[in-house]
């Protein structure tokens, strides 16, 4: 359902791109008439099709974080679940690029188990953070 949100905001948006040409084309040429309410109608269709992409997306993102049963996974899980993928070691950048979180999203997750104790916090020679967890992942 969300690739359907997504993909209908983009058409709407779109559709008000193209009437917002057309708009600015008249006001160019100097037909006034019905400008207030033409910018009213290109404003809510360019509005209303960037709010579908928006919730489309928030929906593709909270879908992502559920296993193959259908199950809902907390970003924890998440993050724990690519550490015992990539014995032990990960970074930010690799659990945002494998998983439905952002980078800032997991970022946040990765600092929070390592308050946690859960983790610690390495970098590489490069100055890449790293997160190192322990060998309770069985790793």
């Amino acid at each position: 359902m969300y690739r359907i949100k997504i993909w209908l905001g983009w058409v709407i948006a779109a559709f008000g791109a193209s009437m917002a040409a057309v708009w600015v084309d008249k006001l160019v040429h100097g037909e006034h008439t019905g400008m207030v309410s033409m910018g009213f109608v290109v404003g809510s269709f360019c509005a209303g099709g960037v709010a579908l992409i928006r919730s489309g997306r928030r929906q593709a993102q909270a879908a992502a974080l559920h296993d193959e049963r259908g199950t809902p996974q907390t970003a924890e899980h998440v993050v724990l679940h690519l550490a015992v993928q990539h014995k032990g070691t990960v970074t930010a950048t690799l659990v945002a690029a494998n998983s439905a979180l952002s980078f800032d999203q997991a970022q946040a997750e990765l600092d929070n188990l390592t308050r946690k104790g859960a983790c610690d916090i390495d970098s590489t020679e490069k100055g890449v953070v790293v997160y190192r967890f322990a060998g309770s992942l069985g790793v």
